[in-house]
Parts: C-alpha cells; structure tokens; sequence
C-alpha cells in the first residue's frame, strides 16, 4: 500500500537520507521491507522548526494539564471524601466530639468526627478535624482530613490539611495534600502544596507537586511549580517541570520552562547573563566547538551565509 511516514528523530539539517519501511504485526511473521527511498532533497532549517513545534506542542500540553490540577486542587472536596466514604454493604461507626463557644457574632469550636467502615472486601477509616474562629466576616479555619483504605488487592493513605484566613471576602488559602497509593499494576506516592491569595477580584496561586509512579510501563517521576496571577477576565501563567518519563520502553528526562523571560546568572557583574526572551536566545559570548545552522547573517544585514546551498552574500 502507499502511505506516507514523517519523523523528526535524530533528524539534523542538511542531510539526505534513504529510508525503507516495513509493519509490525502480533504474533510476529514473516514480512518484507518496502524498496529504499530517498529524500527529495537535503533536510533545511524547517526540518529544525518542526521538530521544535512538537516539542513546543508537548510542553504546552503539560503546562494545560498543570493548570487544570490546579483548578481541581483549590475547588472544595470535603464533601467528595464523605461521600467517597460510603462503602455498600457496609458496617461501621461514627464517633463525634464538639466544643464550641459564642457570645454575639462570635465562635469558637473544635470539631473532630472518627468514622470507621468495613465490608467483606474492604476495611476505612478516617478522622476529620475541624478547628475554626470567626467574629462577624472575619473567619479562620484549619481543617485536616486523614484517610485510609484497604481492599483485596490495594491501599490508600492520604492525609489534605487546610487552612483559610477570610476578612470580608478577601481569602488567603494553603493547602497540603500527600496521598500513598498501591496496587496490583503499580504505585504512586505524591505530595502536593498549594497557596492562593484573593483579594476584590484579584488572584494569586502556586502550586508545588512531587509526583513518582512505579508500574510495568515504566518507571517515572515529576517535579513542577505553577504561578498563576490575574484576575477572573485576564491572567498570567509561569512554572516549570523537570521529569523522568517512560516513551516507548526507553526512559527519558526533560525539564520545560514557561515564561516570557528565561535568566541564567553567574552572579557575577562582569559577566552578562544567558537570556531567552520574544523567542530569542541572547548571550554576550560563545564559546562553541561545533555550529549546525541553516543560515548566518549580521545584524546590520550586510552580510548572509547560507550553510545549506554553500553561497555568500555581502550587501553595500
């Protein structure tokens, strides 16, 4: 059959390549490869390009995916984990003990709730502790919700502490979460912590994640930190993440940065630093042993090198 096969890895510029194909089939039989094909002509610099337009796709992707954690992280769960605690079938008991005190438009109270299930298959328990004070619209909570859970064949442990400062609807958050899971296809341990900070329409949030799974595809890890500042019309995002992944059996490392302006210092003042801004790499100095490029002009455009067609061009 015609078809059509288009890669990007360990593709450099201005080289011709030959290529054959063959499939893959399960179980394994006896196959053939296609005739040798050669490119039309040498790679270029779009070659270049449209590696780094995947590579920008993907980083995007994740930096999209951060962003939604952390929308799901501040939304309020506490009524999730109750009704996630409802086994069918179940038996189980519920100790509550509450202390409160008012006078006016004030309160104090400590609250802790002690639930425990079980069924034939399954064994939770959980302990919910409430601590707040607040007097008119001024209001301070600490919340912590720990849990755990066994089944036939997996655990969970988690632990989400909370707390909330509130004055007149300005609201400053902290949250931190750590949950421990196992089962049959793998593991996953992942500490979370997140902060947020709203004032008369205004928002800040940071959110710090430690994240490693174990599994048969693969063995990966990951650390990102995500800004998040603006207001419920306009916002900005910055963050980075480095990681070890898995990619079709081999693993992989990669660290990716989102913001307008990247800065590496010596922190030394003789010595300029190394800056990534508007899509441009700046640096006062290099000091490179080998050059692939498409194409070398000055600044002035007085002059151009083509390193792909071996021509030179110098303009009065």
């Amino acid at each position: 059959e015609d078809g059509s096969f288009r890669t990007t890895k360990n593709v450099v510029s201005g080289k011709v390549y030959n290529a054959r194909a063959t499939i893959t089939t399960v179980p394994d039989r006896l196959r053939t490869f296609t005739p040798w094909m050669t490119t039309a002509q040498p790679t270029g610099l779009q070659t270049l390009l449209t590696g780094l337009q995947q590579l920008q796709d993907d980083a995007l992707n994740r930096f999209k995916e951060l962003q939604q954690e952390m929308d799901a992280f501040f939304r309020p769960r506490l009524v999730e984990l109750l009704d996630a605690f409802s086994l069918e079938g179940a038996v189980g008991q519920i100790e509550r003990q509450q202390i409160v005190a008012t006078i006016g438009d004030a309160l104090a109270q400590i609250t802790e709730e002690r639930r425990v299930r079980v069924s034939e298959n399954e064994a939770m328990a959980q302990l919910l502790t409430y601590l707040q004070a607040s007097l008119g619209t001024t209001n301070a909570r600490l919340i912590t919700e720990e849990t755990v859970r066994a089944t036939t064949d997996s655990a969970l442990a988690s632990s989400i502490t909370t707390l909330d400062a509130e004055v007149d609807g300005n609201l400053a958050r902290l949250i931190v979460e750590e949950t421990a899971r196992a089962d049959g296809d793998g593991a996953l341990a992942s500490s979370i912590s997140g902060v947020s900070a709203d004032f008369n329409g205004r928002f800040a949030q940071g959110l710090v994640k430690f994240e490693a799974v174990a599994a048969p595809t693969g063995v990966d890890a990951r650390f990102s930190v995500l800004l998040r500042a603006g207001t419920n019309q306009s916002f900005k995002v910055s963050g980075f993440y480095v990681e070890l992944y898995t990619e079709g059996g081999v693993q992989k490392s990669r660290m990716a940065v989102q913001a307008d302006q990247f800065l590496v210092t010596s922190g030394n003042s003789r010595h300029y630093p190394l800056v990534f801004e508007n899509g441009e790499l700046k640096l006062a100095i290099a000091n490179i042993g080998t050059v692939n490029a498409g194409l070398l002009q000055s600044l002035n455009g007085k002059m151009k090198i083509d390193l792909n067609n071996g021509t030179i061009e110098i303009f009065s």
